[in-house]
């Protein structure tokens, strides 16, 4: 009966660690930009949910001869409605919204719960002001 010898072949702790330190390598280049990539889409749904309003404001305006509604709920009791759902007074993506009508215009912000971040405010017209804070 033939001797048969196998040779084992296994990784070094020398390769286990290059294999270990090149992850990490890539994770820590990753991870940042992930991170990143939320927090655009939270203030891309902000802007959004900004210019959603301002678009429900400026018709209702148009078709009240130039009258702005006087709260949310103008928009959300009409019928159709302008808007689906109230946002005012509400916190969402990480935002508070604040609103304020009158019947000569109107003024949203979404402020960030934490901070530093980016205030957004639509204005009357629907001119977008940021301001960081």
């Amino acid at each position: 009966m033939p001797n048969s010898c196998r040779i084992m072949r296994a990784f070094t702790l020398m390769e286990m660690v290059m294999v270990l330190v090149v992850v990490g390598l890539l994770l820590s280049i990753i991870v940042p930009k992930f991170t990143g990539i939320r927090d655009e889409a939270q203030e891309i749904f902000v802007i959004g949910t900004l210019k959603g309003v301002a678009i429900a404001s400026e018709t209702f305006a148009k078709d009240h001869d130039g009258h702005y509604p006087t709260n949310s709920m103008d928009l959300i009791a009409a019928v159709p409605p302008y808007l689906q759902r109230d946002i005012c007074g509400t916190t969402e993506a990480g935002y508070v919204f604040t609103c304020v009508f009158m019947a000569d215009g109107y003024s949203v912000t979404a402020a960030p719960v934490t901070l530093p971040g980016t205030s957004w405010t639509i204005i009357t017209g629907g001119e977008l002001l940021s301001t960081e804070m």
